[in-house]
């Protein structure tokens, strides 16, 4: 695998710049036997794929572990639950997700091939949790909710159990990925402001940082952070008026936060990944739509492209979302097939291309 971490340092002030005519080769990675559907979740370093599909002649969704040389692994579940959609992955293919039981809550999950699944509790008075990313370091974020329906992120380590972030004065909040440098983000309510969001980032020094929105914007959400901190998401208005759009946003600490804009024709988009580089993957809808989204790769130098005019028009698949990218340039999501929703792979046909 080719090494591009030295040229790092080039990231730290601009988003990426890569190759206009890049293009990619695109693998459908299909669907556990018996099961209807698959959805790629996230993607690490190697190109190892986690997500969720259905399974057996109940198609109850299982997490599924994918690489070159396996293919598509069911994970399975442990005895008593049902279903296991994994939610991250990282270099060492360590996966989190949620467990659902045949009765009573979600529990979060780490699963190593070494040890299996291993349940990760919950906060105290909460009743349910899940998983949403993990590190390199192996440290684990997400949620857990108290009986009446309000949740708190929690920083989980093998040394130190579950760790509760807290909100920005809000009830309830979540956390969606860490990085290796045990940054944090995700999105919080504020006190006194139901239903008003902001994405943030958390450190062990400063604790909770509010992130803010784009202009004019009422809620923002986190949903990827890179190494060097940069995080992607979405940016919204006050609910619910007349010109109510979700737009895509990329933060920076130095520059603050870039609107991302639209697929040609336009007028919502949601970004879910980030690699080192700047480059950003997520879904919008576009000119006559009609409600379907597509999946988009953006980059400074070329903003918003649609990932279905990157790849060979007779492939089968349309892609729909993307959810995650590597350091590679590597890209999963899911997309549609003969009717059917099944997780992807993308693979620049230039690996490394700066």
């Amino acid at each position: 695998m080719l090494n591009r971490l030295p040229v790092i340092a080039l990231a730290i002030l601009l988003f990426a710049v890569v190759s206009s005519g890049q293009t990619y080769s695109v693998r459908d990675l299909g669907v556990l036997p018996g099961g209807l559907g698959s959805a790629g979740n996230a993607i690490n370093a190697r190109g190892e794929v986690t997500g969720a599909s259905g399974a057996g002649p109940d198609n109850f969704s299982h997490a599924f572990f994918w690489n070159q040389r396996t293919g598509l692994t069911d994970l399975g579940t442990p005895p008593g639950y049902l279903s296991s959609p994994a939610t991250g992955i990282n270099a060492s293919g360590k996966v989190v997700g949620s467990l659902d039981p045949a009765s009573g809550n979600p529990v979060a999950f780490l699963w190593t091939e070494k040890r299996g699944f291993e349940t990760l509790g919950t906060l105290p008075q909460a009743i349910f949790s899940g998983a949403n990313g993990i590190n390199d370091r192996g440290e684990v974020v997400g949620d857990a909710g108290n009986p009446d329906g309000f949740d708190h992120p929690f920083l989980w380590t093998q040394e130190e159990g579950m760790r509760d972030l807290g909100t920005l004065g809000g009830q309830t909040a979540t956390a969606r990925a860490i990085n290796d440098s045990s940054q944090v983000t995700g999105y919080s309510e504020f006190s006194g402001l139901s239903g008003v969001f902001h994405a943030y980032v958390w450190n062990k020094i400063d604790g909770m940082v509010d992130i803010g929105t784009l202009p004019e914007d009422e809620s923002s959400f986190g949903y990827a952070i890179n190494q060097l901190g940069q995080v992607v998401g979405e940016s919204d208005p006050p609910c619910c008026d007349a010109t109510y759009v979700s737009r895509a946003f990329a933060w920076d600490k130095r520059i603050g936060m870039l609107d991302l804009g639209f697929l040609p024709g336009g007028n919502s988009s949601v970004a879910l990944g980030i690699n080192v580089f700047g480059e950003v993957v997520g879904y919008g809808d576009y000119q006559n739509s009609d409600g379907m989204t597509h999946a988009f790769i953006w980059t400074y130098q070329k903003g918003m492209r649609d990932l279905n005019s990157l790849i060979a028009p007779n492939s089968g698949l349309v892609l729909s979302v993307a959810t995650g990218i590597n350091v590679e340039g590597q890209i999963t999501g899911h997309g549609m097939i003969n009717g059917e929703e099944h997780a992807f792979l993308l693979t620049p046909r230039l690996l490394g291309r700066f």
